[in-house]
């Protein structure tokens, strides 16, 4: 799951002027299929998004995708 805790929004103390600026986290959901989710390709890409540190990726589950409501699907942006 992603970080930040607080909704996305990474919390930065006031106090300390080494501080980066806040930022909010933009979360990412991929939707699909194991076999396409897991392929080499999308792989590359996911790892290349993982190395920014305002995107979240999300990976939502195929049992998820096949037998839950979208209601109940993890949260995204």
């Amino acid at each position: 799951m992603c970080g930040g805790g607080s909704g996305g929004i990474l919390v930065v103390d006031d106090d300390d002027p080494e501080a980066p600026p806040p930022f909010k986290q933009v979360v990412v959901g991929i939707c699909a299929m194991d076999k396409k989710s897991k392929s080499k390709p999308r792989k590359e890409i996911l790892t290349r998004l993982q190395e920014l540190e305002f995107i979240c990726t999300v990976i939502f589950p195929e049992e998820v995708i096949l037998k839950e409501p979208v209601e109940k699907w993890p949260l995204s942006d």
